[in-house]
């Protein structure tokens, strides 16, 4: 009994994922996210999401080190 819900609910998850990632356009996403309250990210403060070697506009010309 338990085993199906928890199969069952991994199957949903799964569809979900499927539906939200490869389905929908990321228009109709980010319209979505707007909806639901969450703020977009701002793309000048990490460009590329990583800490190094990004100036912000995509370009690697300043490398930072830290240490």
């Amino acid at each position: 009994m338990w085993q199906d819900l928890i199969a069952d609910t991994a199957v949903l998850l799964a569809f979900a994922w499927v539906l939200w990632r490869l389905v929908l356009p990321a228009g109709l996403r980010g319209r979505l996210r707007r909806l639901a309250g969450v703020r977009p990210r701002d793309a000048a403060a990490g460009a590329c999401g990583g800490c190094c070697g990004c100036t912000g506009t995509g370009s690697p010309a300043q490398h930072r080190r830290h240490g």
